[in-house]
């Protein structure tokens, strides 16, 4: 497999450490290399190596056996990612709650999240909610009169 660049691969691996319940980690992770490992004693890792005199990065080395279980505290699901996978769901239900939050990771992603992690996930993305639709609303160019 090919990637543009190192991002690119730690996204990818991010949704499948949530969609698949395992706690991925990032070691080596530079400029021109990252390796991912599942948690002690799995046999997953997966290397990615940037390719000389290219611009892209290509999967050295995959094994996609796992030996351990399903996490339902999965590290890797941080605020900013479940803000990223629910701001279309935010956007249409405007007053959603924290259960409505809790229970949407929780049927998507099969993980539970904490209530500060609930409670900073609401904040962020109520701000965020509000501040595209600011955004949205004011145009360049417009004069207002007070």
């Amino acid at each position: 497999m090919v990637f543009l660049s190192p991002k690119q691969f730690k996204d990818a691996m991010t949704d499948y450490a949530i969609h698949g319940g395992w706690g991925i980690k990032f070691l080596k992770n530079d400029l021109v290399r990252v390796r991912a490992r599942c948690q002690p004693g799995c046999k997953i890792v997966a290397y990615l190596a940037k390719v000389s005199r290219e611009k892209s990065f290509r999967l050295k080395k995959l094994n996609m056996e796992h030996t351990c279980s399903r996490s339902y505290r999965n590290p890797r699901c941080t605020a900013s990612y479940i803000r990223k996978k629910l701001m279309k769901r935010v956007r249409r239900q405007i007053d959603i709650r924290l259960k409505g939050i809790q229970d949407a990771v929780h049927e998507k992603y099969v993980i539970d999240i904490s209530a500060g992690r609930q409670v900073g996930l609401e904040r962020k993305l109520k701000r965020l909610l509000m501040g595209s639709t600011l955004h949205n609303s004011t145009s360049y160019g417009s004069t207002m009169m007070i």
